[in-house]
């Protein structure tokens, strides 16, 4: 059981950081919000279910920001638009 915390512990941490890590436009042009999955993953790793929210990080956001990077059009459009917001 207690593996299981660590593990899960890890898991949310894995998530918080690869979040953080990226930049705000990255997320903006993956149409993904960053509070709402860094906050996820640090509140569902508390409560043990840290590897079923990374494995929906992976899924359902982490090939949204490679696919985001072939079609933009570079970073100063996206900030841009993100500064008239």
């Amino acid at each position: 059981m207690t593996i299981y915390v660590i593990i899960s512990w890890v898991c949310g941490a894995i998530l918080v950081v690869d979040g953080m890590r990226r930049p705000e436009s990255q997320w903006i042009r993956a149409d993904r919000d960053r509070d709402f999955w860094v906050w996820v993953g640090a509140v569902m790793s508390f409560f043990g279910l840290g590897p079923f929210i990374l494995l929906a990080y992976l899924i359902a956001v982490v090939p949204l920001f490679s696919r985001s990077q072939d079609q933009s059009r570079g970073n100063q459009d996206v900030d841009d638009s993100f500064r008239k917001r």
